[in-house]
């Protein structure tokens, strides 16, 4: 039976992936516990200030790097606090909130600097947009297993990225659910 990741505490799956404020709430109940990291895209897609920011094109790289220093030390206090890893969520990497040169240009190399300083733990990296993600972009990210929620069959990410997949599909090597 191929394990199960879920982005939200349930109580049958093999992992669970939730916020790093949660972590101490959780049950374990045999699960693996992960830390919910957002990237600095996500960051600026939650707070409403990712076009603001993109913007002010003189102003984008010191923000995305603050965010980036945000999100790896956020990441490094949950495995600290006993997460057994970290879900890395990039939102932000489509057509619906970027181009490709603006993500690749500000982002893609920022969230390689989180990624790799968090070397050694478990490290998911779930593409999160739903709609035509740049999963070609982020395919090489590092990260022991690499997920995403759009429908991309899972023969196409094999092409791009080697090693575990985690998808809402038969094909992938953990079955990701991401709604309750």
């Amino acid at each position: 039976m191929r394990p199960t990741l879920s982005l939200f505490d349930d109580p049958k799956a093999d992992a669970v992936a939730v916020p790093s404020a949660l972590l101490a709430g959780i049950e374990r109940r045999g699960r693996r516990v992960l830390a919910l990291v957002n990237s600095p895209s996500a960051r600026l897609v939650a707070s409403g200030r990712l076009r603001e920011v993109l913007e002010k094109p003189e102003e984008t790289h010191e923000t995305v790097s603050k965010l980036a220093l945000a999100s790896g030390g956020e990441g490094r206090s949950a495995l600290e606090a006993g997460a057994d890893g970290i879900v890395y969520r990039i939102l932000g990497a489509s057509p619906a909130h970027t181009t490709p040169m603006q993500y690749g240009g500000h982002f893609l190399e920022e969230d390689r600097g989180v990624l790799a300083a968090w070397d050694g733990a478990e490290v998911v990296v779930l593409v999160a947009d739903l709609l035509e993600p740049y999963l070609d972009f982020c395919a090489d990210l590092p990260g022991a297993t690499f997920a995403w929620l759009a429908p991309v069959p899972v023969a196409e990410v094999r092409a791009i990225r080697p090693g575990p997949l985690a998808a809402n599909a038969p094909e992938a090597d953990t079955l990701l659910v991401a709604l309750p």
